[in-house]
């Protein structure tokens, strides 16, 4: 909106990879957005390079979810392998979860897509019925994609994946305050409207699941 000016929005390290290089890119951007979200998304343009800003937050997916398999075959084998001397043959089931290892890496980067619109969807849609969507759902959904990162916390044992999802929301809360100029309570209110709806603690912590299932579905 011509109504919104904002101060030197020139985007993040991602989308300057060419000049200064992709590793670090990855990592500026990643830095940025995790640990200095207000400023980060404070300059991150609203719109353009879209193609950017998924491919980032697919990418970051997909990392987590190639980190995790790798796990999987690391640790898989060997329940099968006690089973093994007690003369069981693992051959089948571990078949069996080494193929849906691989059906997870290849679909990865499909449900990521999917996921990150889905969910922009949802965040767009309670910033509309708000009266808070200061600007398209363009710019909701490269805030979703530059929210990614926390879920690398998802490769640390026990709570880390619960951390990491739960942090990813409170970038997206931080980031439609900054690029949408709608103010605190109205950016919680649309990340955490399906909360509401669902009532409660339990609401929180299904919700807080069911967001990090969808974008990060491992």
């Amino acid at each position: 909106m011509e109504g919104l000016k904002t101060p030197s929005r020139e985007g993040p390290p991602w989308e300057a990879r060419a000049a200064i290089g992709t590793l670090r890119a990855l990592l500026g951007t990643v830095v940025e957005s995790t640990l200095h979200p207000a400023a980060f998304f404070r300059s991150l343009r609203p719109a353009g390079n879209l193609a950017d800003a998924a491919l980032f937050g697919i990418g970051i997916v997909v990392l987590t979810t190639l980190v995790q398999v790798a796990w999987v075959f690391v640790v898989t084998p060997i329940p099968f392998l006690i089973l093994s001397r007690e003369g069981i043959s693992p051959g089948l089931p571990l078949a069996v979860a080494f193929f849906s290892s691989w059906i997870k890496v290849l679909s990865a980067p499909v449900l990521a897509a999917i996921g990150l619109v889905l969910l922009a969807g949802i965040f767009h849609g309670g910033l509309v019925l708000l009266g808070a969507a200061a600007r398209p759902f363009e710019t909701t959904l490269r805030i979703l994609c530059y929210s990614t990162p926390p879920l690398l916390l998802g490769l640390l044992p026990f709570c880390g994946g619960t951390i990491g999802k739960a942090w990813a929301l409170v970038l997206v809360v931080i980031g439609i305050r900054e690029c949408h100029r709608a103010n605190i309570g109205q950016a919680i209110v649309a990340v955490f409207l399906p909360v509401l709806v669902l009532g409660g603690c339990f609401g929180a912590l299904l919700w807080i699941a069911l967001a990090g299932r969808i974008l990060f579905p491992g």
